[in-house]
C-alpha cells in the first residue's frame, strides 16, 4: 500500500464517519428516531454505511486481475500441448506489453499508475487508488450501488433538516413556561427596537426632504 493509497483510504473513512456523526449530532430524523427508541432506520443507515466502507476496502485492496510474469511459463506450456493436438488455425495472437514485457491476454491493458497489465481493464479509479478489472469489476458495481443509496439517504436527511426547521410558534408551544416568558420578552424587545429604528428612519427622511426643499427655494 503506497502513501497515496493510504491517504485516499483514510480520507474516505474520515468522510464516512463525519457524515454519520453529523447526521446523528444534529436534530435530524435519524437522531429523533434514535431518541424515541425506534432504532430501525438509524441501524439500517449505519449498517449500509458500514457495508459501504467494507466494500470500499475490499475493492481497493484486492487484485483487480493483474497479469503475472509467472503465468507466461504456464501459457507457453499450454501452447506446446496445443501444438501436439491439431487445432484450427487462428489469426488471434498474444501481444507482448511494451512496458512490463508480459504477454497480454485479450482485453488486457497496461496501467501506468499501477505498473501492471490488468485483465479486462476498465479504468484506474483514483478514489479507490486501484484499477478496475476482471476480478473486482462486479464488486465495484455493488460498492457504487450501496454508496449511492447511502449518499442519497444522507442528502435527503440533511436537506429535510435544513429546509424544514420548526417555526418560532412551534418552538414557543413546546417550550417550558420559563422559556416561553424569556422568548416573549426577547420578541417584545426586538419589536420595540424595530419601532425605534422605524422612527429614526422617518425622522431622517423628514430632514432630507426639508433640506431639499430649502435648497430649491434659495
Amino acid at each position: 500500500m503506497g502513501a497515496d493509497g493510504l491517504w485516499v483510504r483514510t480520507a474516505h473513512t474520515a468522510l464516512s464517519g463525519g457524515l454519520t456523526l453529523g447526521l446523528f449530532l444534529h436534530r435530524t430524523d435519524l437522531q429523533k428516531e434514535a431518541e424515541r427508541g425506534a432504532v430501525l432506520q438509524p441501524a439500517l443507515f449505519v449498517a449500509l454505511l458500514g457495508c459501504s466502507v467494507l466494500l470500499y476496502f475490499r475493492v481497493s485492496l484486492m487484485d483487480p486481475g493483474f497479469v503475472r510474469a509467472d503465468e507466461e511459463a504456464e501459457a507457453d506450456k499450454n501452447e506446446e500441448q496445443c501444438m501436439v493436438i491439431p487445432q484450427v488455425s487462428s489469426s488471434v495472437k498474444m501481444r507482448r506489453c511494451g512496458y512490463c514485457m508480459v504477454k497480454q491476454p485479450m482485453r488486457a491493458k497496461h496501467c501506468q499508475l499501477c505498473q501492471h497489465c490488468v485483465r479486462r481493464y476498465d479504468h484506474h479509479c483514483p478514489w479507490i487508488e486501484n484499477c478496475v478489472g476482471e476480478k473486482n469489476h462486479p464488486l465495484f458495481i455493488v460498492y457504487l450501488s450501496v454508496q449511492l443509496v447511502v449518499l442519497l439517504w444522507g442528502a435527503h436527511v440533511a436537506w429535510f433538516h435544513l429546509n424544514y426547521q420548526p417555526t418560532g410558534l412551534n418552538v414557543l408551544k413546546k417550550s417550558s413556561p420559563e422559556k416561553k416568558e424569556k422568548i416573549t420578552k426577547q420578541l417584545q424587545g426586538h419589536k420595540q427596537a424595530n419601532h425605534y429604528i422605524q422612527l429614526v428612519e422617518e425622522d431622517v427622511y423628514r430632514i432630507y426632504t426639508l433640506m431639499n426643499y430649502c435648497r430649491e427655494t434659495t
